[in-house]
């Protein structure tokens, strides 16, 4: 990928970005694009559903802008930039694109919006079930997945376009095992998980908290797979209720042994910027810096009650005589080779 500021810099871009895509994935095929400045642009995606029986569905967008090392880390359900007629617009898109390919199952298109012009961009297509996907489920009431096993049992979605709407708004916040702070920027941290504590999750009112997760109190974390421990969802009445429960649900977690994104996440959902929705891709750049400054401490310390005497010596703590816990075999973050 190449940025071009003049027809010198077009010539030879293009150049190396040609020879560079031949050598490394055996097709040189160039797609030229307007280039959106990263300091504005918005990352907006379109989740689809395409069956066999030639029915497709887009299930509205979602807002992915604040990300680190260009992984999204806070996504939200619908978007604060789209208008009803804009979400049309990219809907109806991201369908043709599933039939000009013939796509069967669940998907997500993905755009570059530039919010100066409100005119979008293609990124890419994830032909996947994505990490964020429960945010569409809770303001559309679809089951994704269930769409997913319908289509490959080879049967017809059970929904039609006129049958999704937009219900309240929804956030996610990925928890990783990383170090906001450390000189690497964002350092993923590995060990066992000697202390997991997660917010209360279920409906009460008008909120709904969710927690998806694959690992447990004792499992360790290791430098083999994706840092992150869990993923917080969290659906309310409006934008400004869903967002003030996420930050609530945050305080609730309490992790020990691994460094985590927890007071950052919870930083980055209190600015004014993601409040008044504008969350440009450098926004966790300036937060990170923010927190250098105040020299902000991530590591939370071990809940007293896990403490085996109140009155051992600090060789006790530093070296026991045996494991305090002892990581279980089971699973795949247990074991180097999944």
């Amino acid at each position: 990928m190449r940025v071009c500021w003049d027809m010198a810099d077009l010539e030879e871009g293009y150049t190396l970005a040609k020879n560079e895509a031949i050598s490394t994935v055996g097709d040189g095929t160039m797609m030229m694009q307007h280039f959106v400045c990263p300091n504005k642009g918005r990352h907006i995606e379109i989740q689809v559903l395409c069956d066999k029986h030639g029915n497709y569905v887009y299930l509205n967008e979602r807002e992915c802008s604040v990300q680190r090392r260009h992984q999204k880390v806070i996504e939200e359900a619908p978007s604060p930039l789209v208008t009803p007629e804009m979400r049309k617009e990219m809907g109806e898109q991201a369908v043709a694109l599933c039939k000009a390919v013939g796509y069967v199952s669940a998907g997500t298109v993905e755009f570059l919006v530039d919010p100066d012009l409100m005119k979008w961009y293609f990124l890419e297509m994830n032909t996947r079930l994505q990490v964020e996907h429960p945010i569409t489920e809770h303001i559309t009431g679809v089951d994704i997945v269930e769409e997913m096993i319908r289509v490959a049992a080879d049967k017809p979605l059970s929904i039609t376009q006129d049958d999704v709407g937009i219900d309240g708004w929804a956030f996610e916040a990925r928890v990783y095992a990383e170090d906001p702070v450390s000189a690497e920027m964002f350092r993923p941290d590995s060990g066992p998980l000697e202390y997991l504590k997660t917010p209360e999750t279920g409906t009460d009112g008008d909120f709904t908290v969710r927690v998806d997760t694959g690992v447990e109190e004792g499992d360790n974390v290791t430098v083999f797979y994706d840092p992150m421990i869990c993923k917080l969802i969290v659906h309310g009445p409006d934008r400004a209720a869903a967002l003030s429960k996420l930050r609530s649900s945050l305080r609730e977690y309490n992790i020990a042994g691994l460094r985590t994104n927890i007071d950052f996440v919870h930083s980055v959902a209190a600015t004014q910027s993601l409040c008044l929705a504008i969350t440009p891709p450098p926004l966790l750049k300036r937060m990170r810096k923010s927190c250098l400054k105040s020299k902000q401490h991530l590591l939370p310390k071990l809940p007293k009650r896990r403490c085996r005497s109140s009155c051992m010596s600090s060789s006790q703590l530093l070296l026991p005589s045996k494991p305090l816990l002892t990581p279980p075999a089971r699973g795949p973050l247990a074991l180097a080779s999944g």
